[in-house]
């Protein structure tokens, strides 16, 4: 059950993510003592319900396990909402789940469909251009501090001077979090987008 939404599914499933594994290690636990194969039935996870139909049928469909190595995690097809708050939602419930891609994906459907709805008005220029703005100034930091590589940093300044619908989207969407959080969605887009400087912005490395 998530958020009161009642999902079924298999242990397994749930377990390839490191996540979810641990939440199914715990409940068990604390309901037992005993192993979760043997006396779990129900989990409960206080998360947002209808975000958890996408991380369902991404585990379903890929072999991520929450390391971003999995074996399917950047070629499966993955599923997204059609609506960029949903979409957005999903990309904040993604990165809690440790599934990157799924993240990556949710934040660049939300972007589409937010450029798609408001991209002829001109009326949002000043906020993208301030987005980009508060968005290098985060780069150059994690770049001082050590925490993010110089070249990687390099990658991201090009991605976001090229207004890259995703990086920005993302910005806003985990401009909430903790400096290292962030720091950790930056470098996840510097690597899915490592190519940048031989294909250009939002062509990621094959």
């Amino acid at each position: 059950v998530v958020g009161g939404t009642v999902y079924e599914t298999k242990q397994e499933t749930l377990a390839r993510n490191l996540v979810l594994a641990r939440l199914l290690r715990e409940e068990a636990t604390s309901s037992s003592g005993e192993s979760p194969r043997a006396s779990l039935k129900t989990l409960r996870i206080n998360r947002d319900g209808a975000s958890f139909r996408y991380v369902l049928l991404y585990l379903l469909a890929s072999g991520d396990d929450g390391r971003g190595e999995g074996k399917a995690s950047k070629t499966a097809a993955v599923a997204v909402p059609s609506s960029a708050d949903e979409a957005s939602i999903l990309a904040r419930e993604a990165d809690y789940y440790g599934l990157p891609a799924l993240s990556v994906a949710a934040a660049k459907k939300a972007a589409a469909v937010a450029g798609g709805s408001s991209g002829t008005s001109g009326g949002d220029s000043g906020d993208e251009v301030e987005t980009i703005r508060d968005l290098v100034r985060d780069i150059d930091s994690y770049e001082r501090a050590g925490t993010i590589a110089r070249d990687a940093c390099a990658q991201l300044r090009i991605l976001a001077y090229g207004s890259h619908p995703a990086l920005l989207m993302a910005h806003k969407v985990y401009s909430g979090e903790s400096d290292s959080r962030r720091a950790a969605r930056l470098l996840e887009f510097a690597r899915f987008y490592g190519a940048v400087s031989r294909a250009g912005p939002g062509r990621p490395k094959k």
